[in-house]
């Protein structure tokens, strides 16, 4: 569960501490996350900020508005996830609560509607996956803090050696 980061990109990666303890058939995973992001921030008459608008995924700080959000919001992040193994079959519970220094904005273009606003957020979920002979089943049920929920499934068959047939359903 816990990997280094090894890509080049400068965001899709936590940074802080981590723990996995294992015994018999459970395993616990527990992170903790801090990190600096670049944010364009929106401010009051006095120029106080008072919220994010957007985060800058993309790392680069090469113009005077990118050098200037750089660093402007400060993430927490915590996670927790405990798993059980059962011969050819897994669960897992999975937590994560993320804590902002600034409220983020909701937006106002259609594609912002769903976004994660204020100054935290939290998923919880549970997962499975299931291997019987050349098939693969996985899938996970996951609810946001709005008590909005998500569901994930598929199954892989391995037909032959050089064919592989994947189907994955997903329902909101």
């Amino acid at each position: 569960v816990i990997k280094p980061h090894r890509g080049g990109g400068e965001f899709n990666f936590h940074r802080g501490l981590a723990i996995q303890l294992k015994h018999n058939n459970l395993l616990v995973t527990s992170f903790l996350s801090r990190r600096k992001l670049s944010a364009s921030l929106s401010y009051d008459s006095l120029k106080v900020p008072m919220g994010v608008r957007s985060i800058n995924s993309s790392g680069y700080h090469r113009t005077l508005q990118e050098m200037g959000s750089k660093n402007k919001l400060t993430e927490w992040i915590v996670g927790i996830r405990v798993a059980r193994h059962y011969r050819k079959f897994d669960v897992g519970i999975n937590g994560i609560h993320y804590e902002y220094n600034l409220p983020l904005e909701q937006g106002e273009f259609p594609y912002q509607f769903f976004k994660i606003t204020g100054r935290n957020w939290q998923n919880a979920s549970i997962d499975f996956s299931f291997t019987h002979q050349n098939a693969h089943f996985f899938g996970e049920l996951a609810i946001d803090k709005r008590g909005q929920k998500a569901l994930l499934a598929g199954v892989i068959f391995s037909a032959d050696a050089k064919i592989d047939v994947a189907a994955v359903v997903r329902a909101l």
